[in-house]
């Protein structure tokens, strides 16, 4: 394999491993979301089930 070959092997190999963690970013941050989404839900409830004891 010559020098050139083998840089754009590690060129292509550094762009995919780099779109694999941008797609697990991705992931990470909507599932980030869903769970600052979750707890507000239940903050809502804990505090309105409060309001109602009180």
């Amino acid at each position: 394999m010559s020098l050139d070959q083998a840089e754009m092997t590690v060129k292509q190999d550094l762009e995919c491993a780099l779109a694999s963690l941008d797609m697990q970013r991705d992931d990470f941050l909507e599932l980030a979301r869903g769970i600052r989404q979750k707890i507000s839900e239940e903050t809502e409830e804990a505090v309105e089930l409060e309001a109602n004891l009180g």
